[in-house]
Formats: structure tokens, sequence, C-alpha cells
């Protein structure tokens, strides 16, 4: 018997002439038992590729069981039997013995339904192709990209390709993305920009969400549970022209995009009203500017205590000029005496600025300049407080 020779039963039986079982378990026929004491003159064990693994005379029942062990571990498999050992198979259950795979994705023409070479291509989200067999990329991609994004599908052949700005992320920035590929926009000039400001106020009837950037806003998304937020709410939102709103419900969850289908009106501050929200209403937030880039943000909630304003009391009337660069001008009336405080914050909410810190002012107009100086270029808030009673403005410090 030769080691690393391979064996079939067939070619066993034809090479040493046998008609009849030598080595066997307690069928009555054999030559030689198995697992029999003393007297079996030699032991073979043969792995599964017909190879001899194990070959030693006398009886040795730990080393024959795992000589078989090894043979087991080591099997190697061609479980569609096409010639082509599973561990190198592009295709492992269907047979395909050429091993074609036109999109050079390492899964077999034979399994694969989604042709990236061809079909399912940069934009063809939903695998459409004309009478000579080319893609056709439209509005329907992007309805199809919403789906895909909604019910979190990560199967389809469309999900594969549904990470348009290769972000590694697939959210509501690639859906932008796809809306300015159809228009022809153009990537690779977008504006610099600071972070987002995700405001909650819940000052008056209602719920205000005010979402805004230095660059312009395109669209964002969010999860929320059906106990924060309602299927009315979203129906109801009043949305910029050419916005629309889809949204999912599951397992008392919402998954909400909401964003510019136009491609043509983005926002610098996008207002919503909610019957009833809080910061935590607003999960997974995503927002996306209008060259289709993903925007850092930061949520402030305006609680009641803090934004209730009497005009009558005092108005800050006008920020000026803004954007500004450095120095902002701080323009605001005083109808009743009292101390009064001026703060300035970066959109972080740390404070940058102290025009007044509990001056006493009398009443009239009044007239403050703050210098940015070495701040970066962001979005700043100008907060006047006086007897117990805030306003807080916006500005915009562009270098």
């Amino acid at each position: 018997m030769d080691w690393g020779q391979p064996y079939s039963c067939e070619s066993w039986a034809t090479t040493f002439g046998q008609t009849f079982p030598v080595l066997d378990d307690n069928t009555g026929s054999e030559i030689f038992n198995l697992f029999g004491q003393g007297y079996i003159p030699h032991n073979v064990v043969i792995g599964g590729d017909g190879t001899v693994i194990y070959s030693q005379s006398g009886h040795n029942l730990a080393a024959i069981l795992a000589a078989i062990q090894e043979g087991m571990d080591n099997l190697v498999l061609d479980v569609d039997e096409d010639g082509v050992l599973d561990s190198d198979d592009n295709c492992i259950d269907i047979a395909n013995p050429n091993q074609a795979d036109i999109d050079f994705d390492g899964t077999g023409d034979a399994c694969d339904p989604c042709d990236n070479q061809n079909v399912y291509t940069f934009g063809n989200v939903n695998g459409t192709i004309d009478q000579e067999g080319l893609a056709i990329v439209d509005i329907f991609d992007v309805m199809e990209l919403v789906d895909i994004l909604l019910s979190d599908d990560q199967e389809s052949c469309g999900s594969e390709i549904a990470d348009m700005n290769s972000d590694g992320n697939q959210n509501v920035v690639d859906i932008i993305f796809l809306v300015q590929m159809l228009l022809g926009g153009d990537f690779e000039n977008s504006l610099s920009y600071g972070p987002g400001l995700f405001e909650i106020d819940d000052s008056g009837v209602g719920t205000k969400v005010s979402i805004s950037n230095d660059s312009k806003i395109s669209g964002f998304q969010f999860n929320a549970s059906l106990d924060e937020l309602s299927e009315n709410d979203l129906s109801s939102l009043i949305l910029p022209e050419g916005w629309v709103v889809e949204y999912v419900a599951n397992n008392q969850k919402l998954n909400v995009l909401i964003f510019d289908m136009s491609g043509q009106n983005s926002v610098e501050t996008l207002d919503l009203k909610f019957s009833s929200a809080s910061s935590n209403s607003f999960e997974n937030i995503v927002l996306a500017s209008g060259s289709a880039e993903q925007i850092e943000y930061t949520v402030m909630e305006k609680a009641n205590e803090q934004i209730e304003i009497s005009p009558d009391d005092y108005q800050l009337y006008s920020l000026y000029p803004n954007p500004f660069n450095p120095s902002l001008n701080i323009y605001f009336s005083i109808t009743t005496p009292g101390k009064t405080d001026i703060t300035i914050f970066n959109s972080n909410g740390q404070e940058v600025g102290n025009i007044l810190r509990n001056e006493y002012l009398q009443r009239g107009n009044y007239n403050f300049s703050w210098d940015a100086g070495n701040n970066p270029s962001g979005l700043y808030f100008v907060k006047l407080e006086s007897q117990n009673l805030v306003q807080i403005e916006k500005a915009l410090f562009l270098k």
C-alpha cells in the first residue's frame, strides 16, 4: 500500500484482487473485524479524497479514531459536483464549471441575480435598461433608493449600489447625490461650511424644529418612536417647494426622510412644526447639504422658561451686518430699566464672548459691537437677557 496514493473502492478491489470484504465492522463475511483485538495485521484509514492518511500494524483504536476525525476535518467538498472545490467555487450550490463572473464581484453568474457590470451600474438603482441594453437612470431610481433606505434593505441588487457618494454609509446624503447627478450638479466646487444647528422650540402651541447651516440644506433623516411623533405630524408638515417627506412605520418606530426632490431648492433654514416633540424624539439624525455632503450638527432645545419673550420690556431689533466679518453690531431697546446681559455662544453652546454682564440699563435704544476676532467661521448666537426674560438671535461669521 502506498502512502498518499488515492484509491477508490473499485480500484482498491481491482488492485488487490479482492471480491469480498477484507476489513469491515461485524458484517459476518469479513476476513478481519475492524475493531478486533490483536489479530488484525494492518490498520488503514483513507481520507475523503482517497489518499491514505493512516497505516499502522497492530490495534490502536485511539489512533484509528483520531485519523478518521482528521480525515473528516480535512474533507474537501464539491457540493455542486462541477469539478471546482467549494473552497474555490464562486457559486457553491449551483454547478458552474466555467466560473463565469461577468461583473467580477466574486459571485458567479449562475447564482448572482445582480449584474453590476451592465445593469445595476452607478445610479441605476432599480436596474432598468433600454432596448439596446443600456442602463436607464431617472427619477424612478431616486424613488427606489428612498424605498431601500426606509426599509433598511440590505439584500436587493439596488442596495449593493445605494452608497452613491462612496462614504461607507447609506442615507439621505446618497439621495441628494443621485438627485444632483440627474440634474448635472457640480460636486467639485462645494462650499466649505461649519456645523449645522438642530433647534427644538416648544415655547408655544406645538413644537417648532428649526434646522440651519451656513451652507444650504437639501435634506435630513431621522428615526422616531410613535410615542413621540405621529404619522399625522409628518403628513401635515408644511415644506418648501419641491420638498417631500417619506416615511415608514414599523415596530412602533418611524423611519423618516425629508428632502428636496427637485434638487433646486436648498434652504439655509428649514422650519417644521410638530404637535409635540423634544430632543429625545429625534434619533440618528443625518443632515445633507446641497452638494451631497453630510453636515455635522448640534442639537439645542429651548425650554419654556428660557425663551419667554416680552416685546413690551425689550426687543433685540437687529444683528448687522449678517453675515459679518469680523464685527457684529447688536441693536436693541429696553423699555423697562433693569439688569441686562448680552452673551455670545458658538454652535456647540460654548460661551465665546460677553458684551454686558449684569449691567443696569435705563429705558432706551442701545447699539453694541462684538468683534469675532480669532473665532472660526460659523454660526453664532447672541443671547439678550433682562429681568428673567431671554431672546436669542443667530448671526453668521464668514472670514
